[in-house]
């Protein structure tokens, strides 16, 4: 495999682009470098916080649009970007200058402020939730709505899905795999139901998908404020080295 730089690793770890190898190097880099596990960490605790902020611009403006009547999200955004556009770049030379000074400057705050004010179970909840659940449905029922609930999901219409599952569960008992999606895609509306959510992964009893309801139970449940009762689970899931989930569930303990 050809050397890849600790930046290059760090921003494919946040893309979710790390071959197997990758992986391997990154778990030994954190193993071994204790300032490459903090630079880490503090990586993931930035993007963590632009996507919610993100989250919460998104949201602002689906309630403008309700508020309007009418859709505001694309004009607001195509300004916004076009101001962006139209503001001169620095050179490339003074943009790093100004990154690398501006780094040195508050790397020794953040580091202070990640490991004494922030709650690491809160941000490592809200980062596992982000990772968009990928269902392996189960195929041996091909209805139209049920395929064009996956489509959908794929896609990430989850508040559509939402509706395709509801309405065939008018119809028919759901399997359990488009139970575990119905579940996963409660958690990815820009209002997450946590409630919802927690209620279909408790109706998950195969093997094939017990993990993955398992895991996303104790997430939901952290976030519904049964902060201990969830705690209990990863401490489950973290006794059993079979489990899916088992190293997530033990950064959890260890915190």
């Amino acid at each position: 495999m050809k050397a890849i730089t600790d930046i290059d690793l760090i921003q494919k770890y946040l893309d979710k682009d790390l071959s197997n190898e990758e992986e391997q190097v990154l778990q030994n880099r954190i193993e071994q470098d204790a300032d490459f596990k903090v630079a880490l960490e503090l990586a993931i605790y930035r993007n963590v916080q632009e996507k919610i902020k993100w989250k919460q611009r998104f949201k602002a403006l689906r309630t403008q649009e309700k508020a309007e009547g009418k859709e505001v999200m694309t004009e607001v955004l195509e300004k916004e970007d076009k101001v962006v556009t139209k503001t001169k770049s620095p050179s490339r030379y003074w943009l790093k200058m100004a990154a690398l000074v501006l780094g040195v400057l508050l790397t020794l705050t953040w580091v202070t402020y990640f490991y004494t004010t922030v709650n690491q179970t809160d941000y490592l909840v809200t980062e596992y939730l982000d990772a968009t659940y990928k269902p392996m449905p189960d195929f041996e029922r091909s209805t139209a709505t049920a395929q064009s609930a996956i489509k959908t999901y794929q896609n990430g219409g989850y508040k559509k899905t939402i509706q395709y599952l509801e309405n065939l569960q008018k119809e028919q008992k759901l399997n359990e795999g488009e139970i575990l999606m119905l579940g996963a895609s409660y958690l990815y509306i820009p209002e997450p139901n946590y409630t919802k959510a927690f209620e279909q992964f408790k109706q998950i009893t195969k093997e094939k998908y017990a993990d993955h309801a398992e895991w996303y139970k104790s997430l939901c449940l952290y976030q519904l404020g049964e902060k201990e009762e969830a705690k209990k689970v990863w401490e489950q899931i973290a006794d059993n080295e079979n489990h899916r989930y088992n190293k997530k569930a033990k950064k959890f303990i260890k915190d």
